[in-house]
This record gives structure tokens, C-alpha cells and sequence, in this order.
């Protein structure tokens, strides 16, 4: 094994048992982790049925974070954190295992992916980024928006990347009906989105000088397989839930013409974001790579160009603008990293020191692995669970009440109350509800001043 397989393998291990017992506290995140969680223990109960709050109090509300049928993000991520739930229970850790197995996934598949296009060297160390990037830490620690949704939606771009790279290879025909399952399970992971890899796999296999008919054929297997797979679940969630789904429907392309809460920026927020969330210097490979494309055509240069530079520019029309949507160029852009470093290292080997190529490398390193600590913060890792718990277990085990005759009003962690006790808990509910509630044998509780108190 070559040191910079075992390096890679090391840094993966760490990063993994650091995303699992991330946490400061024994809670869920507030964006959007709590939503996710909840919507999948409902459907380890009933896959068929995804469900947020009790239909008592929310069945008209069409509201995303509110709603009785949540339709917001498709179920196949949320059906493997279900699945999770009901083997290790209802806990933070059953809800962050499955991004904690699509990280040690993508790490890899971001090494296999560099070592075919430019060997085992520039596969490990565009790994070993992948593995230190402090955005992608926060992704698959459940921290920011998107959490473990993104993170199997990331797995599944490239997974259908290295499909490409294999039909390009072997031209068999099953790698076709691969990447078209990938992008299917990419829709049922995150709606709309799955158009970035199809897109990619349509204009990489436009550039490979084949045939109108046989790029016809390759482009009809891959959109069959999309159809056959992704196609489905939209069918029977309108059939179930027409009102719902039309309304998601709706929300889907909002996005594109629409500031959505908040998230706004130019058209350069990603090119400034990927200073940022990337590296300080990714522009000089960026640049380098431009240039040996125009000198030089490649399927390297082309695939890696391809799949950077066209989900930015589209996303860089929408109004919406948000640092999680670039990800899915995370991984080329790694890799394009690690070209650059071995580029360096080798055509300037003669005239650089060695103590200059030592610098160049830890600087190459210093900086995210820098911003993964700040992000990380190892330091800062405690098991105490948040006051709300605190108090509604006391409550819980003072009070001889059934709990689903129980309802949180008022509530500020709906969510988590419902995830961790299994309580009907509502962000709001008003004064002609709650004297209804009460009139059916309900009993309501709102936390003033740290307490549970009954209304």
C-alpha cells in the first residue's frame, strides 16, 4: 500500500469518527436536520407517507416547515435515515449514520475518480481535501441546510461520473443504464437537481465525436432508465396528495426566478464562493486547466471542465444563491487542486528548493484544514442535552398523563419534541383551536420562562 493510499485512509477514518460524534449537545440542528429527522421517523412507520406534524392542528397548513404531508425534499435520503431510526432508535447518531457511510463513499470514489484521470497521487490528495474541507464537514454533519439530503445527493453525482468514466473505458452499455438509476435516485434525493448530472453526462457525451445516432441512443438509455426510476414516486404522491404535490411542484423552480430566504448574491457569488468554500488559489488551476483546454483537447481536461464550470454557470442565472448548490463541482475542483500541486511539483522540480516545495504543499493543506478545525471545533464536543429535554422529561415523569394526549403549543423545537418523545407539538396554534383541543380531552403545555406549563 503506498503512503498516499494510507494517508488517505487515515484522514478518512478521522473525519468520520469526527462526524459522528459531532455534536455540542444531545439535540438535532435547527437547518434543516430537525425537519429531515422528524419526516423520516414518520416514514420508518409508514414509507409511504411522508409526514411531518400531526394532521390535529396542520392538515390545511401548505407551509414547508409547518405542513401535515411534507412533499419539500423527496423521500429517498429521508428512507435511509428512516431505516436507521428503526434499527438504533430515535437519536441524533441513527440520524447522522447514513451521511457518516455516503461521506466514507464519496472520499473514495474522489480518489478513484483523480487516480483514473491522473494516477494515484493526485486521487489521494484530492481525497485527502475532500476529506478536510470544512463546507462539506458542516453538509454531512448535519449542521447546515441541506445536511444528509446533500450528502447522498453528492454520493449519487459521482457515482454517475464514474459510471461515465467506465462507459468511456469499456462502452458497455449497463454503465449507460447506471449513471440513468443514478440520476433517477438523484430526483427522488433532490427534485430538480438531478438536471446538473444529467446535463454533465449529456455534454460530455456530446464532446466524444460519436455519431447522431449512437449519441441518440446513449442519451435515450440515460433519460429511460431517470424516467423509469425518478418518475414513480411523482405519479403516486399526486394521485395521494394532489394539493401537496402541485404546490411542490410550484416550489421547485422557485429558485431560479426567486430570493429565497434571504439566500441572494450576484452574478459572482460562486466565483468569490469558491475562494472561500474551496481554496484561496483555486483560480490558477482553474485558469491552467482553461488554458490546456483551448491548446490541447483532452476528455480529462473536458470531463473536469464540464463538470465544474456548467453547474456554476447555470446556477450563477438563478436568483437564489446558496454555497451548498456549488458542492456538486466540489469534487472536480479537488481534483483539479492535486493536478496543480503534482503539475508544480514535477515540471518545476529543478528550479524549486525542496524546503519551497515543502512550503507550497503545507500551504496547499494549512488552509482548509484550517477552516475544517474552525468548523469542527473538536474542542468544543459535549454530551449535555439542551434545557428544553431537560425539562420535558421531568415533566414527563411527574405528570401521569398518556402522552398523545398531550400537545405542545407554542412550541420553538416542534420538531425535536416529536422526534425524541413523540409528543404532538405545533409551532402556533390559536385560541378557538386550543379550546377545541382542550374540549376533546387534550392537554396543552407551552415552556414560559424554561417551564412546561399547562394552558
Amino acid at each position: 500500500m503506498s503512503i498516499f493510499r494510507l494517508l488517505l485512509i487515515i484522514v478518512t477514518c478521522i473525519t468520520a469518527l469526527k462526524l459522528g460524534i459531532n455534536t455540542r449537545y444531545a439535540d438535532l440542528h435547527q437547518w434543516d436536520e430537525r425537519f429531515h429527522a422528524l419526516v423520516a421517523k414518520n416514514l420508518a412507520e409508514n414509507p409511504a407517507k411522508p409526514i411531518l406534524l400531526d394532521a390535529l392542528v396542520t392538515k390545511q397548513d401548505q407551509n414547508w416547515d409547518r405542513s401535515h404531508v411534507w412533499l419539500a425534499k423527496p423521500p429517498l435520503a429521508l428512507w435511509g435515515m428512516g431505516a436507521s431510526i428503526r434499527i438504533f432508535g430515535a437519536n441524533e447518531w441513527a440520524v447522522r449514520l447514513p451521511s457518516i457511510i455516503y461521506f466514507a463513499v464519496s472520499v473514495w470514489l474522489t480518489y478513484l475518480i483523480g487516480r483514473r484521470l491522473y494516477g494515484e497521487k493526485v486521487g489521494a490528495i484530492a481525497g485527502i481535501l475532500y476529506c478536510i474541507n470544512g463546507l462539506l464537514y458542516n453538509i454531512y454533519s448535519g449542521q447546515l441546510a441541506g445536511d444528509h439530503v446533500d450528502a447522498l445527493f453528492l454520493l449519487l453525482c459521482q457515482t454517475s461520473i464514474w459510471c461515465l468514466l467506465q462507459y468511456q473505458r469499456y462502452f458497455k452499455i449497463k454503465y449507460l443504464v447506471y449513471i440513468g438509476i443514478c440520476i433517477g435516485l438523484a430526483f427522488l434525493t433532490k427534485w430538480t437537481m438531478a438536471a446538473f448530472p444529467f446535463l454533465i453526462v449529456i455534454v460530455y457525451l456530446f464532446t466524444q465525436r460519436s455519431s447522431i445516432p449512437s449519441f441518440s441512443k446513449n442519451v435515450g438509455t440515460v433519460s429511460i432508465l431517470a424516467i423509469f426510476v425518478g418518475l414513480p414516486w411523482l405519479i403516486y404522491t399526486y394521485n395521494q396528495f394532489p394539493t401537496e404535490t402541485i404546490t411542490m411542484l410550484s416550489n421547485m423552480v422557485m429558485p431560479t426566478y426567486s430570493v429565497i430566504q434571504e439566500h441572494e448574491g450576484g452574478p459572482f457569488y460562486y466565483f468569490n464562493a469558491i475562494r472561500i468554500y474551496i481554496h484561496e488559489i483555486i483560480y490558477i488551476p482553474l485558469l491552467l486547466l482553461g488554458v490546456r483546454l483551448l491548446y490541447k483537447r483532452c476528455d480529462t481536461y473536458t470531463l473536469l471542465a464540464t463538470w465544474t464550470f456548467l453547474p456554476l454557470m447555470i446556477l450563477s442565472i438563478f436568483s437564489t444563491k446558496r454555497e451548498v448548490y456549488m458542492l456538486m463541482s466540489a469534487t472536480p475542483m479537488f481534483i483539479i487542486l492535486a493536478w496543480f500541486l503534482r503539475f508544480v511539483m514535477i515540471r518545476f522540480r529543478s528550479t524549486i528548493s525542496k524546503y519551497g516545495m515543502i512550503a507550497l504543499v503545507s500551504f496547499i493543506f494549512f488552509l482548509p484544514l484550517t477552516t475544517y478545525v474552525k468548523r469542527a471545533k473538536p474542542w468544543e464536543i459535549s454530551y449535555t442535552k439542551p434545557s428544553y429535554r431537560v425539562e420535558l422529561e421531568q415533566l414527563l415523569a411527574t405528570i401521569h398523563i398518556p402522552k398523545d394526549s398531550i400537545i405542545l403549543y407554542r412550541e420553538v423545537n416542534y420538531c425535536q419534541t416529536q422526534f425524541y418523545y413523540g409528543i404532538k407539538s405545533h409551532p402556533w396554534i390559536d385560541n378557538q383551536t386550543s379550546d377545541k383541543l382542550r374540549d376533546q380531552g387534550y392537554h396543552l403545555y407551552e415552556r414560559i420562562d424554561g417551564k412546561y406549563v399547562r394552558r
